[in-house]
């Protein structure tokens, strides 16, 4: 049948892919490791194919072949970002500590690859079928070698750790309160879009879950990013907020995503996990920030202001799990202590000498960035300055992995 033919032949030239991929040479083992777990679900494909016999009903080997050939749109992105990560303008560097740092908040079972995404934000892959242990991050390709933009990898662990710890199962019922409770006090405005409903009729009824159900999601959404914010926050203290800054602002006011606070609003809630967590705030952070408009008018615009609203009810409830999670895990203090000696070892064009965590350096790093005088004495280097404090920071987080494996 040349349909079972055509699905082997498909599964046979991307296992083949896969296997040139990982017989490449990889600067550590865990992409090559994704990639052979990936080669063998492939091969399990092939195997149920192969068992079809001829007296197979074509109902069956439509099925088969149909969920077979699945596996390649999940998988294929995959092969091209274990692929991406030797790249050499990846920071590999970085990679150890935050390996380490991946596995001080996830567990020591998890598996980091760090590679470039062809697309202008950072990215997570999640919950990869058969790779749940790993923590995929892509940097930007056009920032990736910049050491400065690597506190927005704890945005993206954050994810992993959303999902590690089932925060949409302990927040989903907050916020199915939050949301019913103000669809009910706005209830006025609610039956410019819906008459035929009473308010003693509207939790629980189907006609009240077609409205309430959306804003739900979206609110859960919504606080999954502001936890990964503050997870960032948590782990890399005002180098975080300058990142944040660097690349998300002023942000685009016709682009805003029900799954997103306003860009705006979420450089408020990092402003006021700041406070708890004693992290300074940038000069003018939040003023950085545009309102943005997602355009939409009537119930959309009315259920996206619910949503919005049980997002922001349940803020203060994400920082102080945020900070409970970090004291659990003994993280770094993020207050940017003990920072001014890296900056002096930056001044004098030496990387640190004993530096005790990745958020130490990248704190010295965007803290050596904002000085205007920074070498000038040195005229020769001005005009390459961030290049020389980018290899400066990678030198650093280098001499921190050596001084882990020294400590044991």
């Amino acid at each position: 049948m040349p349909l079972l033919e055509d699905t082997q032949r498909k599964l046979a030239a991307f296992q083949a892919k896969v296997r040139d991929v990982a017989s490449t040479t990889f600067p550590y083992p865990e992409a090559e490791a994704a990639l052979r777990v990936i080669e063998d679900k492939v091969q399990e494909r092939l195997d149920s194919l192969t068992r079809l016999s001829g007296s197979s009903s074509r109902e069956t080997v439509v099925e088969s072949c149909r969920t077979a050939v699945q596996i390649i749109p999940i998988y294929l992105p995959i092969v091209g970002f274990c692929l991406r990560s030797k790249n050499i303008n990846n920071p590999l560097e970085a990679y150890w500590p935050l390996l380490r740092l991946s596995r001080q908040l996830a567990g020591e079972g998890c598996q980091l690859i760090l590679s470039s995404e062809w697309q202008f934000s950072p990215y997570t892959y999640l919950q990869v079928p058969y790779l749940t242990d790993y923590v995929l991050i892509g940097l930007p390709a056009s920032e990736s070698s910049n050491a400065l933009l690597l506190p927005l990898a704890g945005h993206e662990l954050g994810h992993t750790l959303w999902a590690k710890e089932k925060c949409s199962n302990t927040y989903r019922p907050h916020v199915y309160a939050k949301v019913i409770d103000l669809f009910l006090a706005r209830w006025d405005d609610f039956q410019q879009y819906e008459t035929s409903l009473k308010e003693e009729e509207f939790e629980g009824s189907l006609l009240g879950l077609k409205y309430y159900q959306a804003p739900i999601d979206w609110a859960l959404r919504q606080l999954e990013e502001v936890f990964c914010d503050v997870i960032g926050l948590r782990l890399f203290g005002a180098a975080y907020l300058h990142a944040f800054a660097y690349f998300l602002a002023p942000g685009d006011p016709a682009a805003r995503s029900r799954h997103y606070p306003h860009l705006a609003q979420r450089a408020q809630y990092l402003a006021l996990a700041a406070a708890k967590f004693k992290v300074s705030l940038p000069t003018s952070f939040v003023d950085q920030f545009e309102e943005e408009n997602a355009g939409n008018q009537g119930l959309d615009s009315f259920q996206i202001a619910i949503a919005d609203e049980a997002c922001s009810q349940l803020v203060a409830d994400v920082i102080a799990q945020v900070n409970r999670l970090g004291e659990d895990r003994s993280l770094p203090d993020p207050s940017g202590e003990e920072v001014e000696t890296v900056v002096e070892n930056f001044r004098l064009l030496v990387p640190a000498r004993s530096p005790t965590s990745a958020s130490q350096v990248l704190n010295a790093g965007w803290k050596a960035h904002a000085r205007t005088d920074l070498w000038s004495e040195y005229e020769q280097i001005q005009d390459d300055r961030d290049r020389v404090l980018n290899e400066l920071i990678l030198k650093s987080l280098e001499a921190l992995e050596v001084s882990a494996r020294r400590d044991g």
